[in-house]
């Protein structure tokens, strides 16, 4: 089962942005298929697990990139 989850973040406002946000999401294990709207400041990934959930968004905090709201999760089968 994954998870399909969509985070809206903080300090998103350009290309540069986006792209070290991608990078921070597909280098994290359990993580896949990142897609990112510049838009919406928010980040749609699908993820193995609620633990691999929480290591991105840990990470995307440190590099600056908080949550700014709860995620949305759909379980996919």
């Amino acid at each position: 089962m994954k998870i399909l989850a969509k985070l809206i973040l903080q300090n998103v406002s350009c290309e540069a942005c986006a792209n070290t946000i991608l990078d921070k999401a597909r280098s994290t294990d359990g993580i896949s298929n990142p897609k990112i709207e510049l838009i919406k400041n928010s980040l749609t990934i699908d993820c193995i697990s609620h633990n691999a959930l929480m290591g991105l968004k840990m990470g995307l905090k440190e590099i600056g990139y908080p949550v700014k709201n709860e995620c949305h999760i759909v379980l996919k089968t």
